[in-house]
């Protein structure tokens, strides 16, 4: 990688010295040797992006992006699918449920606005037995990661992130609550509210 930034740079600098001199010489060739060297970059560039980036980007055969599997943006098998999370609570509110108070700085952080509620726990246990409804849960590697985000825990833990996405669209407000082992729990309040009718009927 350093050897071809030392290239890229070696370039670059004679390349400057040459439109000096052009531009000293023949202001008007100059400024033609330009605009056409801005349309071959623009060209060259777009080309290798789509070759190369889209939808797949590889560098150094590590995989940093695919486009092809979500509008999100990123990588399903990635070290850091938990950033999904900051994608799904970005521009929204969240009501987190008191009991949940390890991720009350990281709602803050990047959620639009949080706020405190109380979830029974008949319908906390409602929300933790619909796993299947959920995207495959994640590992939150982000509580040993981000520790400005969690500056009160101590040790490692790995808990899981489950996501209902079926009525995330059109869905500002979203509900979080986690279970004894930490799991998180994210859902729309749209979502939220479909399961308290239910159990009013059941």
């Amino acid at each position: 990688m350093f050897k071809e930034f030392a290239v890229i740079f070696f370039a670059f600098s004679i390349l400057v010295i040459i439109f000096r001199q052009l531009k000293k010489r023949n202001s008007r060739l100059f400024y033609k040797v330009a605009v056409v060297f801005i349309i071959v970059g623009i060209f060259l560039n777009v080309s290798y992006n789509l070759l190369h980036v889209y939808p797949n980007f590889v560098y150094e055969g590590v995989p940093i992006g695919d486009s092809s599997e979500n509008l999100f943006v990123y990588k399903s098998d990635s070290e850091f699918q938990w950033q999904i999370l900051n994608t799904v609570v970005n521009g929204r509110k969240v009501l987190l449920d008191k009991e949940s108070g390890l991720y009350q700085r990281y709602f803050e952080i990047f959620a639009k606005k949080t706020e405190f509620i109380e979830i029974a726990e008949q319908y906390k246990y409602i929300i933790f037995d619909r796993k299947e409804e959920y995207e495959e849960p994640i590992q939150l590697s982000m509580l040993n990661e981000l520790g400005f985000a969690f500056p009160d825990l101590h040790e490692k833990i790995y808990p899981q992130l489950y996501i209902e996405v079926g009525l995330l669209i059109n869905c500002d407000t979203l509900i979080a609550v986690s279970d004894d082992d930490n799991n998180l729990y994210v859902i729309s309040q749209l979502y939220y509210d479909k399961l308290l009718e239910q159990e009013k009927f059941n």
